[in-house]
């Protein structure tokens, strides 16, 4: 099972995988747990931005293949998942911290500019416009949209940032990796930025800068 992702929104604390437990081993932090009467026993294993979960036989201590079946049938298999999904829990609320990047902005844009987000949208509550305070334009735009409509075949929802750039910003950043042609807006003059720990907040916060001053000066 991959957790990866976890690290789009989390920053791990090597100091409290330690207190947790966890043993260093060729570059990686692992975990071992039983499961009391299952003859089986989770595994984690934490390297940079890798999140990893299998499930050994204990009398063998070979992987138990099963585990790793997307639609498992049966309510063993549910039961060792749901163990699992409560091992993950504890080690996340443990040993990880929440770093929500679009909060960071909402701040970060109050702290500088004075500008609070408007939620102009009924049918999207949680989609935010930044507005410059002199000419009222967009200078930002912030969704919350699923990875697929961008080009990614990942399941789930990201956060993202729309923000104007020159023509020649948007070229040379564009990778669709981290940097994507801007969605539902104006390709040539805007970008989406994915709001993730793969960007810094350094970054974030030189692009919505220029993004202000090309808006409003």
């Amino acid at each position: 099972m991959n957790k990866s992702e976890i690290f789009e929104t989390h920053q791990v604390n090597i100091t409290a995988l330690r207190a947790y437990g966890f043993s260093e081993k060729d570059g990686r932090y692992i975990y071992k747990q039983y499961i009391d009467d299952t003859g089986l026993f989770l595994v984690a294993a934490i390297s940079e931005n890798i999140f990893l979960i299998k499930v050994y036989d204990s009398n063998t201590n070979e992987e138990y293949f099963p585990f790793n079946i997307t639609y498992p049938v049966g309510s063993f298999i549910a039961e060792i998942r749901k163990k699992a999904d409560k091992f993950i829990e504890n080690i996340v609320s443990e040993c990880f911290t929440c770093v929500d990047r679009k909060q960071m902005l909402l701040r970060y844009v109050k702290e500088t500019y004075q500008i609070e987000p408007e939620y102009p949208w009924k049918k999207f509550p949680s989609y935010a416009t930044l507005k410059t305070p002199k000419r009222k334009k967009w200078f930002g735009v912030i969704m919350t949209v699923p990875y697929k409509v961008l080009g990614i075949e990942k399941d789930g929802m990201v956060d993202v940032l729309n923000i104007k750039c020159f023509p020649s910003v948007v070229v040379e950043q564009i990778d669709n990796k981290q940097f994507f042609p801007a969605y539902h807006m104006n390709k040539k003059y805007w970008m989406t930025i994915l709001l993730n720990q793969n960007i810094s907040f350094d970054k974030i916060k030189a692009l919505i800068d220029k993004s202000f001053q090309l808006v409003e000066m």
